[in-house]
């Protein structure tokens, strides 16, 4: 039973790790979490910008399309 809680013991201190190796990990996650992020920002960026362009090239060709309105009136022999 002893020895069994000194394994787990050691066990355990051999997995902490000092706090500059904790940095260097978190530093490196940060820095591909921000790669990805400026990546899908960028995406993000360029279809919205499609997307305005679309609707505004669709509100302009539906003013330059659109044919006049007539009125047509209609004269009974009064």
């Amino acid at each position: 039973m002893q020895d069994e809680e000194r394994y787990m013991t050691l066990n355990v201190q051999s997995k902490k790790r000092t706090s500059t190796q904790t940095a260097q990990l978190t530093f490196k996650d940060y820095s591909v979490v921000l790669h990805w992020y400026k990546i899908l920002l960028g995406i993000s960026g360029t279809l919205n910008g499609i997307l305005a362009l679309t609707l505004i090239s669709l509100i302009l060709l539906g003013f330059y399309t659109e044919k006049p309105k007539t009125i047509k009136l209609r004269m009974d022999g009064a």
